[in-house]
């Protein structure tokens, strides 16, 4: 069965960037270990005040 997870991330200001670079490799690791499917990765951004 497959299951769609959401995960949310609250960066430290001014380390958006670098979080969004982060998530891009560990989805590659999780991909290599063969632990997510071939579905893209979706990254989306929001903001909440």
């Amino acid at each position: 069965m497959e299951r769609i997870v959401i995960v949310g991330y609250k960066p430290l200001p001014g380390k958006e960037a670098e979080l969004k670079d982060v998530m891009k490799t560990h989805w590659q690791r999780l991909k290599d270990e063969d632990l997510v499917s071939d579905r893209k990765l979706l990254l989306n951004t929001s903001c909440f005040m």
